[in-house]
């Protein structure tokens, strides 16, 4: 029902559509909600109205559970939702998601009050609309499927509306579809085997909370030595008891498509190789798990057997046997943090030097050279 007369509102609602998405806030500002549109309904293929309308369903939608039977005053900075909502419209899309409207709150039994307000005093709502997310990623779903014959995930845990892989999702906002936010808040890890792509600044906090619940994840990162969190899962030459698989993620212009608000791929993750991690904490696997053979010192050999057990084949080796580089020759008189760095760096340039079709045993020193100043631009070394 649509303004009922006498109107005394039970909750209030902020709410704004921008190019891509739309954003909503409560009275308490405590509970904010983002989503995207599709691209039929973005800037330049629509009107602004008829985002706005959108927008205003949706956050709607966001908060049900807390508006029903309940009076709503919704406030909006475009004027003409105001007037459609009370008027109608020659446009039919307009006149169709009024009446969506009217229905939802019919059957939720919601008294709805449209109502304009200055752009000044919706900056909340208008901020949630150019929130940007870089971390907003959807891993490869062929990449997704062959990972998930551990064990199909029944839940993804780091998602949003934009980028979800299952129908059960937890997000960093409210949002059509999610089932909670903040995934490092929910208390059912144990209950679920969990997909985990996290932000990379969340990759300690997901570690800790899979090994708190002794919850069987797959968790996916980016092979990273370096980083702080690399501890948290190896010892170096192995992974930690809880951790009873690793793949790696063949390199694909594809692998990681970006969301409505995230840039294109930094240079960076075109370089970068990505790994999966089966974990699950309640019992150790029957023999450790070896790290990456680019680390651990392992023959390079073992990362086509990886291959073998992602794709069925075994590509054509690359090196001859007397070539393959092994670290033991070396291994004696370096400590463990010093032979992972060089493992890094060694990575690094044999993967320069396959992207550019070169050899890098024996190297020639015109391209070693050219690897180190290509570094330095992208700040590796």
């Amino acid at each position: 029902m649509i303004w009922p007369s006498p109107f005394t509102s039970d909750i209030s609602i902020w709410c704004d559509a921008g190019a891509a998405s739309w954003g909503a806030t409560m009275e308490n500002q405590k509970l904010q909600a983002q989503g995207f549109f599709p691209p039929e309904l973005w800037h330049g293929t629509s009107s602004s109205t008829l985002r706005e309308m959108w927008g205003l369903l949706h956050s709607l939608e966001f908060c049900l559970d807390i508006i029903r039977h309940k009076s709503v005053q919704i406030f909006t900075d475009n004027s003409n939702v105001v007037k459609v909502m009370g008027q109608g419209s020659t446009d039919l899309c307009l006149n169709d998601i009024v009446l969506r409207i009217i229905s939802f709150t019919m059957e939720h039994d919601i008294s709805l009050l449209p109502t304009w307000v200055p752009r000044d005093q919706n900056k909340i709502a208008d901020g949630l609309t150019h929130l940007e997310n870089p971390c907003d990623w959807t891993l490869n779903a062929d990449v997704f499927h062959t990972v998930a014959q551990w064990g199909l995930p029944t839940i993804d845990r780091f998602a949003s509306h934009s980028n979800y892989l299952l129908d059960r999702f937890n997000s960093m906002l409210r949002c059509p579809g999610s089932l909670g936010i903040n995934a490092l808040a929910q208390r059912d890890w144990s209950e679920h085997i969990n997909w985990c792509f996290p932000p990379f600044n969340l990759i300690p906090s997901a570690i800790s909370i899979i090994r708190h619940f002794s919850a069987a994840s797959i968790l996916v990162l980016p092979l990273w030595p370096s980083s702080p969190w690399w501890p948290l899962l190896s010892t170096g030459q192995h992974f930690f008891p809880f951790v009873h698989g690793c793949r790696v993620l063949p390199r694909l212009e594809n692998l990681l498509t970006p969301g409505p608000r995230t840039a294109s791929a930094p240079r960076a993750f075109k370089r970068w190789t990505f790994l999966a991690v089966l974990c699950f904490s309640a019992k150790p696997p029957p023999q450790p798990i070896p790290t990456p053979p680019m680390l651990a010192g392992h023959r390079c050999t073992l990362e086509s057997d990886i291959s073998k057990l992602l794709f069925g084949k075994c590509p054509t080796p690359t090196l001859k046997a007397e070539h393959t580089y092994n670290l033991s020759c070396i291994s004696q008189p370096r400590c463990q943090k010093t032979l992972l760095r060089y493992n890094a760096h060694w990575f690094r340039f044999r993967s320069w030097c396959q992207q550019n079709k070169l050899s890098f045993l024996p190297a020639d020193p015109m391209h070693i050279a050219m690897f180190l100043s290509d570094s330095l631009s992208w700040s590796k070394i």
